[in-house]
């Protein structure tokens, strides 16, 4: 997963959709710092080896949180069509006219791309979307149902 971390917060949100994935099933999400370190790796290259290593990607977008760096991960996305195949967008409703209009406002590939609008706040609709979004994902890829769980 993909997100703001700052301020902690936001993070500690991140870490409930995480555990709340784990709990119903999915038991390979992690957050980005939970990945692997490889020496000479710095915040950047960690993350954007994890969209390639990864299965999936979320890139969450919450209001009230630091957008840089899960919005220069969401623009590498949108620049590969391989990551824009396994990757779904999960934006926060105040956010999502703002998003769509400055991060991928005449970007032809966002269109392939999955996204989901969430309700402010509401970790449990979080939670919910993110699940959905990941069944939605497999149902686009050659894969069977178990091989992400």
């Amino acid at each position: 997963m993909f997100g703001p971390y700052e301020p902690s917060v936001c993070l500690t949100r991140l870490e409930g959709l995480r555990d709340g994935l784990a709990g119903d099933g999915w038991r390979q999400a992690t957050l980005v710092r939970d990945f692997r370190d490889i020496p000479g790796d710095d915040a950047y290259r960690k993350s954007i080896r994890a969209l390639y290593q990864s299965d999936m990607n979320l890139l969450v977008f919450l209001k009230g949180c630091a957008e840089g760096g899960v919005s220069v991960e969401a623009t590498h996305v949108l620049n590969d069509s391989r990551l824009v195949d396994k990757s779904v967008f999960l934006v926060e409703s105040d956010l999502q006219r703002r998003f769509i209009s400055e991060l991928v406002d005449d970007r032809p590939e966002f269109r392939k791309a999955y996204h989901r609008e969430v309700i402010v706040g509401n970790d449990a609709d979080l939670l919910e979307q993110a699940s959905g979004a990941l069944v939605s994902v497999i149902s686009r890829r050659p894969f069977p149902l178990n091989y992400f769980k």
